[in-house]
Formats: structure tokens, C-alpha cells, sequence
């Protein structure tokens, strides 16, 4: 334990730095209905798909981005993405 806690950190590539989305990772979003999860979802795949600051907060790599709505809420979906800026 003690050589992995005082060895260098490895940096790999990352959808969202530092290090929070690693490319080919994945991101589970939980929680209670009605919190947020869609808006974060939503929200975040916009972001990576313009290569803006994730929550305003860390830098992100621009990627090609796919949203799924399963929940068959679409037109909520719809009028969500209609507002994001």
C-alpha cells in the first residue's frame, strides 16, 4: 500500500479533468427521483459534445456524444436540451 500511495500519479486521457471521466469509463448517475439525474445526464452530455467546462467547473475534451432517453419522456427531453445554453 504504502508504494502505490508514494508512486507519481498516472495521467491517461480523460473526457473530463482532472481525471474524473477517463476515456472508455462511465459514469452511473443515482439517486431519488426528481433530484436531477436527467438535467446532470442531459447537461453533461451537451457539454462533452461542445467541449465546454463541465458544470462550469473542469475543463472537458470535445467527443462525440449520444443521449438516450429510455424513460419515454421525450418532449421533456426535447424542451430540456431546447434550453440548455
Amino acid at each position: 500500500m504504502r508504494e502505490l500511495w508514494e508512486s507519481p500519479p498516472e495521467f491517461f486521457n480523460c473526457f473530463i479533468q482532472p481525471g474524473l471521466l477517463p476515456t472508455g469509463g462511465l459514469m452511473i448517475i443515482t439517486g431519488e427521483p426528481g433530484i436531477g439525474k436527467s438535467w446532470l445526464s442531459q447537461q453533461s452530455a451537451f457539454e462533452l459534445a461542445e467541449g465546454r467546462r463541465w458544470l462550469g467547473l473542469f475543463p472537458t475534451n470535445r467527443v462525440k456524444t449520444l443521449y438516450l432517453e429510455l424513460e419515454k419522456r421525450s418532449p421533456i427531453a426535447r424542451e430540456r436540451f431546447r434550453r440548455i445554453d
